[in-house]
């Protein structure tokens, strides 16, 4: 290779040094430069193939990453499944009474009759089906108790769906605390806002999941309806 870069140089210095030189002799520094041209030519278009391969590559991961395949957006239960998220284009809901709701799921419900018949208690109810299947997703319980203490506020979500969650319920599931409250696991927060306890809590029973926001002068007034319907 040294030796054949000594004769292209030798063979140009005549020719810059005004030496008449014939095609035969420079016939080779020509096809050696156009080689070395060509040779550039396809080191930059390389270049360029490379780096538009890793520019999609990085735009795949990303998007990828933004739908969940790498667990993104969704959850992962005990089984081994992946919960996906469905929003509120894909429900309707259905005002029921308390006879309607017991009828849904007497097992489930018969605790919330308290809501119903209590002198100091009320409460609405509303069932959510999927809009495709008219299956039964999830209920949601507004109620108001009067104590002595005061006003209590709670909206309780019982999910029926097992591989599926509403995406509103997302929050609930990155809850930091944890307590164990007649075996079940809680997730839950609590905060003390313009002069009332504001909690949150997600808690799995079987294989319902159930969401709960209360709101009360009573720091623990949480526990006692984990307990009470859990």
């Amino acid at each position: 290779m040294m030796k054949k870069d000594m004769q292209l140089e030798n063979l140009m210095n005549r020719y810059f040094d005004g030496v008449r030189v014939g095609y035969e002799i420079t016939a080779p520094a020509r096809a050696a430069l156009a080689e070395r041209a060509r040779r550039k030519k396809r080191a930059k278009f390389t270049l360029r193939l490379v780096s538009s391969f890793a520019c999609v590559l990085i735009l795949v991961v990303a998007v990828m990453a933004a739908s969940g395949i790498f667990g993104g957006i969704h959850k992962k239960t005990e089984e081994g499944q992946t919960i996906s998220y469905y929003t509120s284009a894909d429900v309707s809901g259905k005002y029921l009474t308390y006879s309607e709701l017991y009828e849904l799921n007497n097992s489930v419900f018969a605790d919330f009759e308290f809501f119903e018949y209590s002198h100091s208690a009320t409460a609405t109810y509303t069932a959510y089906y999927e809009n495709d299947t008219d299956e039964l997703m999830f209920v949601r319980v507004d109620a108001k108790v009067i104590n002595d203490y005061g006003t209590e506020d709670l909206t309780i979500f019982i999910e029926f769906s097992k591989y599926s969650s509403y995406e509103g319920f997302k929050r609930y599931y990155e809850l930091q605390n944890k307590e164990v409250i007649g075996g079940n696991e809680i997730l839950y927060n609590t905060e003390y806002v313009n002069a009332e306890w504001v909690s949150s809590a997600y808690a799995q029973k079987y294989a319902l999941k159930y969401f709960l926001d209360v709101t009360s002068p009573n720091k623990n007034s949480l526990n006692k309806y984990i307990s009470y319907l859990i």
